[in-house]
């Protein structure tokens, strides 16, 4: 045969099964049309490394099962901090607080409500130049639109946003560039946008106060999730850590492991508690993950700084409504946890990876704010305990800051 686009169908396919890297789907893809089509059935997530937003309109990706970077040439982000990660697309904010989703992989991009929209978003001003020093309103200094901002005393400052005028919160300017950078704790995605699938809808955790928002295809603003008076931990507001889609709906963990089923469809918002909250934690983070086998699953890490990481593994027993330890661990099964929407994925489908392990980041925010994040990156072996570095991953001094942090990605091809 002369010809490779003469290549037959079924020899393409047993070909692209044996692709699990996305440079060789790229290369596969170059060769001419009829290798386009075909596509392979698994990438392996690449870690999107820190940045200069303001200048860089190239962005680094390692695979660290090659143990190598690739450099992708993304003027779409230029000027924009991601904040997340789901179904191979990141979410970007600019800074006029729009947003976009952005496949990273094809540079193909979809628009989004901006951040403005959010329900806890009371008020925006872009024409207002407050300096750091003056986001806190004092006595005297707030224009008439904020009468109800809470007054500060001069030298106290606090940690709330603006907005929540009807759930007994204070209200606080908050300067554009902290929004831009903390606002989005986490985004997931119902499915991936594409010409062919239109209908999907994005779950966010968003604000000071771990609450929830959903925006659906097409939505001209964010929408709340979360009504004060029916999610609740006690006396207490629940707060979320994590968010997950699974057989139609979303779910979303609660501090304390308390689970929430919410049906965003078209008809009505449906909330339905899963497991009640229990204390599992005293410091530490927890993840929602959907299986590759098709189980959801808690994951609790507590950190004492790199390497002193502990991850547990709690299955969901539905007909008890509870957690149940799992000794086990995750047989073998990969998790990359982190910023992104968890991911699963089978150590047979990963070549070089490891079963029972989880590829994590560091996702805690605040440690980023205070120029001492982002070195808690690493491979946690669940059955001996051991954490490992990550290949590829060149540790920073620790006086400097590593932003944005980095953020696993799932290439996707097909969008």
């Amino acid at each position: 045969m002369s010809k490779w686009s003469e290549l037959p169908k079924e020899l393409l396919d047993e070909i692209a099964k044996r692709l699990h890297f996305f440079a060789d789907y790229a290369r596969m893809r170059s060769v001419c049309v009829a290798w386009r089509s075909v596509l392979p059935k698994t990438c392996s997530p690449y870690l999107l490394l820190p940045y200069d937003e303001e200048t860089a309109t190239a962005r680094d990706f390692l695979c660290p099962f090659e143990n190598k970077v690739y450099q992708l040439e993304l003027p779409e982000l230029q000027g924009k901090v991601v904040r997340g990660s789901s179904h191979g697309w990141v979410i970007a904010f600019g800074r006029g607080l729009e947003l976009c989703l952005v496949n990273p992989f094809t540079r193909a991009q979809i628009q989004l409500p901006p951040l403005y929209t959010f329900p806890e978003v009371e008020a925006y001003h872009p024409e207002w130049t407050w300096t750091r020093e003056v986001y806190f309103f004092h006595s005297g200094q707030y224009p008439e639109w904020a009468s109800e901002v809470y007054l500060i005393p001069s030298g106290q400052s606090t940690s709330h946003y603006l907005g929540y005028p009807n759930r007994s919160r204070d209200n606080v300017i908050r300067e554009l560039v902290h929004l831009q950078n903390l606002f989005i704790g986490k985004i997931v995605l119902s499915a991936s946008p594409s010409l062919a699938n239109t209908d999907y809808t994005i779950m966010a955790i968003t604000g000071q106060y771990s609450d929830l928002a959903f925006y659906r295809s097409g939505d001209k603003k964010w929408t709340c999730a979360t009504p004060a008076d029916q999610i609740r931990t006690g006396d207490e507001e629940e707060r979320f850590f994590d968010i997950a889609y699974h057989e139609g709906q979303f779910y979303a963990l609660g501090y304390g492991g308390g689970l929430w089923g919410f049906d965003v469809s078209r008809e009505h918002l449906k909330m339905t508690q899963v497991v009640p909250p229990e204390t599992l934690m005293e410091n530490g983070f927890l993840y929602l993950v959907k299986m590759k086998s098709g189980e959801l699953v808690m994951i609790q890490r507590t950190v004492d700084g790199w390497p002193k990481e502990v991850f547990n593994v709690f299955k969901l027993d539905p007909d008890r409504k509870t957690w149940v330890s799992s000794k086990n661990g995750i047989g073998d099964e990969v998790l990359f946890l982190g910023y992104n929407a968890s991911l699963s994925y089978s150590c047979h489908d990963i070549p070089g990876s490891k079963g029972n392990c989880i590829y994590f980041t560091d996702n805690h925010e605040d440690s980023h704010t205070e120029n001492e994040g982002g070195y808690d990156i690493g491979v946690y072996d669940l059955e001996d305990g051991s954490v490992q570095p990550l290949p590829g991953w060149t540790r920073i001094d620790d006086d400097i800051l590593v932003w944005p942090p980095p953020i696993w990605v799932t290439p996707n091809p097909c969008s």
